[in-house]
């Protein structure tokens, strides 16, 4: 089969020569000056004839350096030479044992035979003196069927990563009280195995009495060690005291203590609420309460009753970006919890580059938290966000609870917009705190 330097050389002759004749011929007959179809032919011709010599070039080097390699596969020297390329020296015994066919049936590869002697395998050299392998470096895993790499082994040492524990929001209260009587109100925050630890304080806290109510919720993220995580307590009629608590959430679990009374709720019938929890100023869990309000509230068995419900996935924070000390707090909870959503308004946020795809994520959102400050008042971003979510609202998409304004500012920075001047904007003095 004729290879590729002699096709592509035979051409370059072939078109150097034909362009050679027609210059010839044009000089000839046109007189001197040289004219441009015969030069590049003479051009062209040359360059395949170059092009056909390296290609010859290449192919003997690649001769040449298959020849190298199988001198590479000799034995070392020491070893014993393959029988191809023993000296010519060998005695026609070695040949006819070289050519002495192989024994049938299985091969045994423990052992080399000798002639009648067994003799044991040379011992396998360390992995000290492997190339490439350096000392003390651990065995590669044997390979799986099929020549493929095997799986890592799953590490069972003790530094292996351990799962993070769930973090549970717990309440404790009576489930009867009369009216403008003091009660008290016990919240927990605690790591899933602390459970009966935090149960233990509840019995120790309201002691004999048998008609304390239990609920609790699960965080949407584990909370990181020394996260300020505020508690404050709502239920419509009720008055709490204090209003508001916060804690570092350290150890396994953490009390907030409250005192609350029923003052203007009516009568012989139950007040809903919730108590709120927020981790650097975001909210991340609400602890429904129900309380009733009787003038001969009684005693009833405990038994407390751990309620579960879906946590808010998706927290839509409305905020001045003028306000840095609730932006940090906002993008610190974002990374604490590695909340996508978050991380999307956060992003979409950033230096108040307002984006139309805000009003989207209001409309796939939980919850609408609201900062409010002097700095939101004034902002036009803020003023579309709030106006957008309180439409929501109004038409019934979203529920009554769907907007939770919070402040940090005392008075209040700016009055409410007409959009939200029903709502209870919750003080948080905390928030305006940089770490």
């Amino acid at each position: 089969m004729t290879s590729r330097w002699t096709v592509t050389m035979a051409v370059g002759l072939l078109v150097f020569a034909i362009a050679a004749i027609w210059l010839a011929t044009e000089l000839s007959e046109n007189g001197s000056g040289l004219l441009l179809g015969p030069v590049v032919g003479l051009v062209v011709g040359a360059g395949l004839v170059v092009a056909g010599w390296w290609l010859r070039q290449r192919h003997n080097r690649g001769v040449f350096d298959a020849r190298d390699l199988r001198r590479t596969m000799m034995p070392a020297a020491g070893s014993p030479p393959a029988p191809r390329d023993r000296p010519k020296e060998e005695t026609d015994l070695d040949r006819a044992a070289d050519e002495r066919p192989a024994p049938a049936g299985p091969v045994t590869r423990g052992w080399d035979y000798a002639g009648d002697a067994a003799v044991p395998p040379a011992p396998s050299p360390r992995a000290d003196e492997l190339p490439g392998v350096e000392a003390g470096a651990p065995p590669a895993p044997p390979a799986s069927p099929g020549g493929l790499p095997a799986e890592p082994m799953p590490d069972t040492s003790d530094s292996a990563p351990q799962p993070p524990a769930r973090v549970l929001f717990s309440a404790y209260y009576p489930r009867e009280v009369k009216p403008n009587d003091w009660q008290p109100l016990r919240a927990y925050m605690l790591k899933d195995w602390a459970e009966d630890a935090v149960r233990s304080d509840a019995r120790a806290q309201f002691g004999a009495r048998g008609d304390i109510r239990a609920t609790s919720r699960e965080a949407l993220q584990p909370v990181p060690e020394e996260a300020l995580v505020t508690a404050i307590p709502a239920i419509s009629g009720f008055e709490f005291d204090p209003p508001q608590v916060s804690l570092r959430f350290r150890q396994d679990w953490r009390r907030f203590d409250f005192e609350f009374r029923a003052t203007e709720a009516p009568l012989d019938a139950s007040a809903d609420g919730r108590i709120t929890f927020l981790v650097e100023g975001v909210i991340v869990a609400d602890v429904p309460l129900s309380v009733y309000v009787s003038e001969t509230a009684g005693e009833a068995v405990l038994e407390p009753a751990a309620a579960t419900a879906t946590p808010y996935p998706a927290i839509f924070c409305s905020y001045s970006h003028k306000d840095s000390a609730i932006v940090e707090r906002v993008e610190r909870a974002s990374r604490y919890f590695n909340l996508r959503y978050l991380r999307d308004v956060t992003a979409l946020r950033s230096g108040e580059n307002w984006n139309a795809r805000l009003l989207e994520l209001i409309d796939s959102a939980d919850i609408f938290q609201l900062f409010w400050s002097r700095h939101a008042a004034e902002s036009e971003y803020v003023r579309q966000e709030y106006q957008y979510a309180a439409a929501l609202r109004r038409r019934g998409v979203k529920s009554a609870t769907f907007i939770r304004p919070i402040r940090w500012e005392e008075p209040m920075p700016a009055p409410p917009p007409p959009e939200l001047a029903e709502l209870h904007f919750d003080l948080i003095p905390e928030l305006a705190r940089t770490d």
